[in-house]
């Protein structure tokens, strides 16, 4: 009886002397008056080896079922010095149907607010004054005299989320406050240089870079005695580096344009450039029409160069260039037109340019020796010589991709044989004279 009494008025000095401010992060389960009230007398406490100050709060709270609720909580108003803080949880009430308090024989749990920070702490370490009749659990009607040593559980941060060239590593900027260690992690299948780094460089595999992107998870571990882990991802997005393809090498006809088939993968933009002096439509497009200039039909070829820029954070262009044959129009040259005797062959003097092959034809029924030969020999048949002319055409057949043939003709007159007739055979008398009526042909 006399110790009760003891602590009674201790308790009342308790109260008397140290001043508390309302509630001001944790709310309890009941209001009003407390039920059957439990009394915790807080002799020290403090947060990662600093004491608590004026602002910072101490809650107590009891487990309902899975629900944590809480049953107590006091703000400080100043440092716990001479005087310890005082605060009362109450028991659970029989008669408002709630639960709205502690059960008696539960553990007890301590929660800060830490008023500067704005961080809840959940990782608290009491002790306790077991002198008798002091108690360490949910007791209704009881005391705690306790200490309390809190540490700010750890915080990850992995960083934003950011890109990396194919052919790069990254160097991570991650951050943590309040831990063990920490460790990096990946989601895909790459490689860290020292994953208990937090900027740690990450190589990216054959199968990120093929995914496009991976996930890495940085984990910050709690200082004992906490036991939670703080953990945070970032997403590292992979660029691919830039190809270019110009196509095959191809031909054109002059005076033709030429659609181009470029292709391109992970660009930011392409251009075609000519090594030349024809024209594009648009040089940044990949089917771009290149039209020759007059140089490159006398070259005969022309280099087009396709580049492609990259895009950021990939640095490195990628180029490809691809031939364009040019291709003359056929040209076709008959030669002049000429006279032969009917008797006689006749060589031709026909002349081609840019041609495939060259044939001749006849308007009559002559023949040729070889008609694929510019230089070929022409007979003449006997309806060409009745006719005393044929027309001989001479065609270039063109190159592709050119495909309009030439074709020129000469006209070879036939010149028939002359003939002679004196006449008759006749008789004069020797006194006489003759006319003679004699005929010429041809």
């Amino acid at each position: 009886m006399k110790r009760l009494f003891l602590i009674t008025a201790i308790l009342a000095v308790f109260l008397s002397t140290f001043n508390t401010v309302n509630a001001q992060h944790f709310t309890t389960v009941w209001s009003n008056n407390p039920w059957q009230p439990m009394t915790f007398v807080i002799t020290a406490a403090t947060l990662d080896g600093s004491g608590l100050v004026a602002g910072d709060e101490i809650a107590i709270f009891d487990v309902d079922g899975v629900t944590e609720i809480c049953v107590g909580t006091a703000v400080l108003a100043g440092p716990i010095g001479g005087s310890p803080l005082i605060i009362t949880a109450s028991a659970d009430d029989p008669l408002t149907g709630a639960k709205d308090g502690f059960t008696d024989g539960n553990a007890i749990i301590y929660r800060y607010w830490d008023n500067s920070a704005g961080v809840e702490v959940i990782c608290t370490t009491p002790t306790y004054d077991m002198t008798p009749p002091y108690v360490n659990v949910f007791t209704s009607l009881g005391t705690a005299v306790l200490s309390l040593t809190g540490i700010t559980s750890p915080t990850a941060d992995a960083g934003a989320d950011d890109d990396v060239c194919e052919n790069s590593s990254y160097t991570l900027s991650g951050s943590a406050t309040n831990q063990a260690s920490v460790l990096w992690t990946t989601g895909g299948t790459g490689t860290f240089d020292n994953a208990s780094l937090l900027a740690a460089t990450y190589t990216p595999s054959a199968a990120d870079i093929t995914a496009g992107s991976v996930v890495l998870t940085l984990t910050a571990t709690a200082i004992s005695p906490c036991a939670g882990n703080a953990s945070d991802v970032m997403t590292l997005s992979i660029q691919g580096v830039p190809t270019a393809n110009a196509g095959s090498d191809d031909d054109v006809c002059e005076g033709n344009s030429y659609l181009l088939s470029g292709a391109a993968t992970n660009q930011a933009s392409v251009l075609w450039t000519t090594g030349g002096t024809g024209t594009f439509d648009d040089a940044s497009l990949l089917a771009a029409t290149y039209t020759p200039g007059a140089a490159d039909i006398t070259a005969g070829s022309v280099v087009l160069t396709l580049t492609a820029s990259p895009t950021a954070p990939c640095s490195g262009n990628a180029v490809d260039d691809m031939t364009l044959g040019i291709y003359g129009q056929p040209t076709a040259d008959a030669g002049a037109d000429a006279t032969i005797c009917e008797d006689a062959t006749y060589t031709l003097s026909g002349v081609a340019t840019n041609q495939a092959s060259v044939l001749w034809t006849t308007g009559g029924t002559g023949t040729f020796d070889d008609a694929t030969l510019l230089a070929a020999t022409y007979t003449p048949s006997a309806a060409d010589i009745t006719a005393g002319s044929v027309v001989l055409t001479l065609t270039a057949v063109a190159v592709a991709p050119c495909g309009v043939n030439a074709s020129d003709n000469m006209t070879l007159s036939i010149q028939e044989l002359p003939t002679a007739y004196a006449g008759s055979d006749a008789g004069i008398c020797e006194d006489g004279t003759y006319t003679l009526s004699g005929i010429t042909y041809g």
